[in-house]
């Protein structure tokens, strides 16, 4: 059994333990990263980026997971999904803003977390990316382009993946070859 498929068991029973197996769902994709299926439904109020109370127990037990030390050489990339009914409020003006803003909500729950934990996810381990409606799982319309409503509740998703490919990438600060001119002197 490998590292990954030890983890990926501990988040299973984790989920199965908080009663949340109906609206969390660990997998793995093609990258072999773990991944956390989160139903939005369940986790944000309507139209929102505002966690619902009942999710606070089960967010809180896979940040106490996913800090622990066997986790800390991997890193999260926490990601919004939508379905394509669109979006138009002042806050969200399309899905792009609403996705974006549920994986920044997941992130900053796990960032305050860590301010009192004594395991700790390092917030350059984390990245919160909104993807809108562009990455669908399922077909959210019909060939006759009704929606279809149990495929438009299963796309508006946060997928957590948790893997080792590195997050941070050292940025290199170019280096002018040419010395700075100096100021002219102000005229008196």
């Amino acid at each position: 059994e490998s590292k990954s498929d030890e983890l990926s068991a501990n988040l299973i029973d984790l989920v199965a333990s908080e009663g949340a197996d109906e609206v969390v769902k660990v997998g793995s994709d093609s990258q072999g990263s773990i991944t956390l299926g989160l139903n939005s439904g369940a986790f944000f109020k309507p139209g929102s980026a505002e966690l619902q109370e009942q999710a606070l127990p089960v967010l809180t037990q896979m940040f106490e997971e996913l800090a622990s030390p066997i986790y800390s050489q991997f890193n999260l990339n926490i990601e919004g999904h939508t379905d394509d009914d669109p979006m138009n409020s002042p806050l969200f003006p399309s899905n792009w803003e609403l996705s974006a803003a549920r994986a920044s909500t997941v992130v900053r729950f796990f960032e305050a977390q860590s301010e009192t934990a004594e395991d700790k996810i390092a917030s350059n381990r984390m990245r919160a990316i909104g993807y809108g409606q562009t990455q669908p799982k399922f077909a959210n319309r019909n060939e006759a382009g009704a929606p279809i409503r149990e495929n438009q509740i299963a796309n508006r998703r946060i997928v957590i993946r948790v893997s080792r490919t590195p997050i941070i990438v050292s940025v290199k600060i170019p280096t002018f070859r040419r010395p700075a001119e100096p100021a002219p002197e102000a005229a008196e």
